[in-house]
């Protein structure tokens, strides 16, 4: 999924993404999975759903990887870019199509440690990637998944935020 794909093949994209992502957040508690307090088109991951998710860089790409059930939605989704501050910001942007208005989102993990999101923030491209976990460890990572997106490190995570949207997206109805 990424820039190349056609007007209506990424709204189609969104739309099962942004459906996909709903239907994984509404199956943990309400504080799992939060909207942002200063924009309503962040979502926020609790760093126990943040967990889910594994980090890698190699050379100048950031490699995200996904487990089986939140690549069902991940998959799908067409990432623009990604930021790498406080956290990690992973936008798409909103599209119009067959008579209506799919919104932005952007999706913030949790990344503990900030000597590794200042590594991260030295990447120049983020790339989704199949993994399978056993007792919290990668045992094994599979094919890559989409077009790599761009990352950008922004000076602050307001400067983020701002950037991110400011329109109210498919996620109010979390």
């Amino acid at each position: 999924m990424g820039p190349d794909l056609s007007p209506g093949e990424r709204l189609a994209h969104q739309l099962a993404a942004c459906t996909g992502f709903l239907r994984w957040a509404a199956a943990f508690p309400a504080e799992s999975v939060q909207r942002h307090p200063e924009r309503d088109g962040v979502m926020c991951l609790s760093p126990l759903q943040s967990s889910r998710f594994s980090f890698a860089l190699a050379g100048s790409t950031l490699y995200w990887g996904l487990q089986s059930c939140e690549a069902e939605w991940a998959a799908w989704l067409p990432l623009d870019r990604a930021w790498v501050t406080d956290r990690v910001y992973l936008a798409v942007a909103g599209i119009n199509g067959m008579g209506t208005r799919l919104s932005p989102l952007t999706i913030s993990l949790f990344v503990d440690d900030p000597d590794k999101r200042a590594r991260m923030a030295q990447a120049s491209q983020l790339q989704r990637v199949r993994v399978e976990a056993q007792a919290g460890r990668i045992v094994a990572t599979g094919q890559r998944i989409g077009a790599p997106c761009p990352v950008t490190a922004a000076p602050a995570a307001t400067d983020v935020l701002r950037d991110a949207t400011s329109e109210r997206p498919a996620a109010r109805f979390l």
